[in-house]
């Protein structure tokens, strides 16, 4: 819905109805619904405004729960600034089907359907500076903080049976900074990153002041994209440190790292554009890096596709 050119709206709504039929955990079905509201301002040429407003349900809960969000977009100009994007409000998520109804032949996890769905507040901070070095180089940073109410997370009980458990109040911080290189000489786009996330248990009980479960304190990556005519090619590596999967004493993950590889050539024939990639995940092959009960993380995996569009 656009009034004119400085101000426009999008309305999203949604339905949908959930049926999983289980030998393990039973049959259920489940109805959600949504509807929201983003609106886009521009005041003068520099200052973009985006107010969102959205509304969710499901009749597993019938919790009918309503989150805001106010973004702000500044350009400027000159200087050395290229943007500065500022947002905050709430956020809701409600259990999936596996936090509610999971339930492992083996015995060693189970849903949890008094689950209450989460509900936090956000405020987040990203900063693009402008391309230095003839344009062959720009950084950014950006700082995230989060605070959760009944948060969703998994975490064994005395017997090590996992199971979904709401923890009622906790906080996250982010720090992310990453770079882009665009070398004049060749046709490679280089990224690189880095993410330092700080995360705390802030309910009374024995793990108050403990990280959450499975959140990586640091991650790395690095990410290549070579492009030739039709002919593109990428090379991405991630490595993320230690996590915790249980609050017992050493009971961490190792630190995860993997590489993965890919081809991409586009041609037309007649009116069709086709798409033909391959290529490797994992390629360096490492395994049981995540594992809580020795279950191997996949190793590599060599895949292929074919696509047109007309």
């Amino acid at each position: 819905i656009q009034a004119d050119q400085n101000f426009s709206n999008t309305v999203s709504l949604e339905v949908a109805q959930l049926n999983v039929n289980s030998d393990d955990a039973g049959d259920h079905v489940m109805a959600t619904g949504a509807a929201g509201l983003l609106s886009q301002i521009r005041v003068g040429s520099q200052l973009t405004i985006f107010p969102s407003a959205r509304l969710d349900w499901d009749d597993h809960s019938d919790n009918r729960i309503a989150t805001g969000n106010l973004a702000l977009l500044w350009s400027p100009e000159d200087g050395t600034v290229q943007s500065v994007a500022v947002s905050g409000g709430t956020s809701y998520r409600g259990p999936t089907f596996n936090d509610l109804f999971w339930e492992d032949a083996m015995g060693y996890s189970k849903g949890n359907p008094d689950l209450i769905p989460e509900q936090g507040m956000s405020s987040n901070m990203k900063v693009d500076l402008r391309p230095i070095l003839e344009d062959q180089l720009q950084f950014s940073a950006n700082v995230s903080y989060f605070t959760t109410d009944n948060l969703i997370q998994w975490a064994p009980d005395d017997t090590w049976i996992y199971s979904p458990q709401n923890i009622l109040k906790s906080k996250s911080s982010v720090i992310r900074v990453s770079a882009q290189f665009l070398p004049i000489f060749l046709p490679v786009v280089i990224c690189l990153g880095s993410e330092s996330t700080e995360s705390q248990i802030l309910s009374e009980g024995d793990d108050k002041g403990k990280s959450l479960l499975y959140v990586s304190p640091t991650s790395h990556w690095a990410e290549v994209e070579l492009k030739l005519g039709k002919l593109a090619a990428n090379l991405s590596v991630r490595r993320l440190g230690e996590r915790r999967y249980s609050y017992g004493e050493g009971a961490f993950l190792r630190p995860y790292e993997r590489m993965d590889g890919a081809l991409n050539y586009r041609f037309s024939v007649g009116q069709f554009n086709v798409n033909l990639e391959g290529g490797a995940r994992n390629m360096l092959d490492i395994k049981d890096l995540q594992s809580v009960y020795d279950y191997p993380e996949p190793g590599r995996t060599i895949f292929m596709a074919v696509g047109m569009e007309l």
